[in-house]
């Protein structure tokens, strides 16, 4: 079932919904599905809420992650304190549930790169469908670009292309030409082709991959999330690849940072994509801005907290 949330949680006090103290769940084997919010009132970009949830006796990060359809990283990001090979039961571990929506145009599939996040938003429906992704290592970066969904397949086979190859090949792992559908194909059971050539979103057999950048350049999605996406996003969809590190969100007048890790791109570099923080803010915010304290914003930008944060 889908968790449908509407955006007016944000109305709750900001004390509240950024410490996480308004939900305390309880961890239990069943995960949640893809989230589904409505979309928040015209003026407005946030979404969701910040959650709190108690470790269990024989719980792991890369579980809990799972169970909250959020990527390991992220839950890392927002728990700073929290030592992931050793975990203390029954402490609360703060889920980052809560969204600023990316500074594009709300049509088509958006995704963010330095969030590993991707936002659909169906056409001529006032939602936004959100869940965490894998993105291009080091050396084999997630490209940016303005592309589109020009194919689905279920149970796809993976033709590897040579280049994969050959750098695992220079590793001393021998890949064959053709992986069929299967436990062991890499691409899960549902596959989206970019007009990018060989790039895809995909499922994966490695699920605790998600919300890390180890692919080879394709967008990788828990194998519920692209099942969900799949049934859902038709042929021709766009599809927009940006690096927004930063984002500033507003709610009912008080706005809020958004900060991720910034992900070193040489598109990004030679395009300019990526914004200074403070002027991301300025610009935001407009003649409000004499009223920003830097001495406060400045440390929730460099820790990279990855959840909203407010700023004014």
């Amino acid at each position: 079932m889908i968790r449908i949330k509407k955006s007016h949680t944000w109305g709750m006090p900001l004390r509240q919904v950024i410490l996480g103290l308004t939900t305390l769940v309880m961890l239990t084997p069943t995960a949640f599905a893809t989230e589904v919010y409505a979309l928040p009132e015209p003026g407005d970009n946030i979404v969701g809420e910040m959650q709190s949830a108690v470790i269990e006796p024989g719980d792991t990060l890369t579980k809990i992650a799972q169970r909250y359809d959020i990527g390991l990283a992220a839950l890392l990001r927002a728990n700073p304190d929290i030592n992931p090979n050793r975990l203390r039961a029954w402490k609360h571990v703060k889920i980052p549930t809560a969204y600023i929506l990316p500074p594009e145009q709300r049509r088509g599939i958006v995704i963010n790169i330095s969030e590993m996040r991707l936002f659909y938003y169906p056409e001529n429906e006032n939602i936004v469908i959100t869940a965490p992704i894998a993105v291009g290592r080091e050396g084999w970066e997630t490209p940016l670009a303005a592309t589109k969904i020009v194919e689905k397949t279920q149970d796809p086979t993976w033709r590897v292309p040579q280049s994969i190859r050959q750098a695992s090949a220079e590793k001393g792992k021998y890949l064959p030409e053709v992986v069929p559908p299967g436990p062991d194909n890499p691409l899960g059971q549902y596959a989206m082709r970019l007009s990018l050539g060989s790039y895809l979103i995909h499922g994966t057999n490695n699920p605790s991959s998600i919300g890390q950048r180890v692919s080879s350049g394709c967008i990788r999605m828990y194998p519920s999330d692209i099942e969900y996406l799949f049934n859902q996003v038709p042929v021709g969809t766009p599809v927009k690849i940006i690096n927004q590190p930063y984002k500033v969100g507003r709610y009912q007048g008080k706005y809020y940072i958004e900060a991720h890790s910034p992900v070193d791109n040489s598109i990004e570099a030679k395009e300019g994509v990526q914004r200074d923080y403070r002027t991301v803010v300025e610009q935001s915010v407009g003649d409000a801005g004499h009223y920003l304290e830097w001495d406060k914003i400045d440390p929730m930008v460099q820790q990279h907290r990855g959840y909203p944060q407010r700023i004014l």
